[in-house]
């Protein structure tokens, strides 16, 4: 097996898109890459296209993985090859050259996240010595007639809540996409609130169906009671809103946070791993 790799940007992001495209054809969620939105992660997810690699098995690219970084801690945001290219180890070396390539540049830690009915995927990654943090769940529901408004709800600027956020990673071990770091590179039309101690940020409020992308409560108790409060006040203050989607980056200890709100778990989790350099 003839290896080689090259950077994304050596390659070029418009081909790395059209490449991941056809990898992930196959994928239990559908994500047409486009240059575009790769460009979008290297603002809002940290990913350095310079040190995310493109694999070449035999003279031709077959894969490739998105590496995002902040401070001595790389994520891995992404990782694809094409149908051909799998069950021949190219999923295996491709790793090797990740864990290679961030011990050289002094990182410490390599964390992702992967759908765990993804079964063959966490099994790669469980082999090459990934372990499990927790799983990540999703939400899906729609606003209930007859809310009452929530007068205490305030909106909050973006960096505040990625502030609120950021002050409970030692506790929570915040998930890459949730954590105040990433919150604090949202912009309009994303809104922020805050009530009693809690802390939410939503995305498209104006939007027909929006998602929730930040949830944070403050202080060790009746933490419960108090997120609750703040799903059904951004619900009452959006009654237009016909649906609500969480996407599954949330811990799973917090299901009841979202349930107690009136939100339906879905079927689609996640694993949340991280790797020691």
């Amino acid at each position: 097996m003839n290896v080689r790799f090259t950077s994304i940007e050596e390659f070029s992001p418009a081909r790395t898109a059209e490449l991941l495209t056809q990898a992930f054809a196959d994928y239990f969620v559908k994500i047409p890459f486009t240059e575009t939105g790769l460009r979008q992660m290297e603002l809002s997810d940290s990913v350095d296209l310079a040190r995310s690699p493109v694999m070449w098995l035999d003279g031709n690219p077959v894969g490739a993985a998105l590496i995002a970084r902040r401070g001595a801690t790389s994520r891995l945001a992404g990782m694809a090859l094409v149908p051909a290219a799998r069950g021949r180890g190219a999923g295996r070396a491709l790793m090797e050259q990740l864990f290679t390539a961030a011990r050289n540049r002094g990182d410490q830690r390599l964390v992702l996240e992967v759908i765990e009915q993804n079964t063959a995927a966490v099994k790669l990654y469980e082999a090459v010595g990934f372990a499990r943090i927790r799983r990540l769940v999703g939400f899906a529901g729609s606003s209930p007639a007859g809310l009452a408004a929530e007068p205490a709800l305030v909106e909050a600027e973006l960096r505040e809540v990625a502030a609120a956020v950021t002050r409970l990673d030692d506790e929570v071990g915040w998930p890459w996409q949730i954590s105040g770091p990433t919150l604090a590179q949202l912009a309009a039309p994303a809104k922020g609130y805050t009530l009693d101690g809690a802390w939410a940020v939503v995305l498209n409020p104006a939007g027909p169906v929006v998602g929730l992308r930040a949830l944070a409560v403050d202080g060790k108790t009746d933490r419960e009671r108090r997120a609750v409060r703040i799903l059904r006040a951004l619900m009452a203050r959006h009654p237009a809103v016909t649906g609500w989607r969480m996407s599954a980056l949330w811990p799973e200890e917090w299901a009841t946070w979202f349930t107690g709100a009136g939100f339906a778990r879905q079927e689609l989790t996640q694993w949340q791993m991280a790797r020691e350099l």
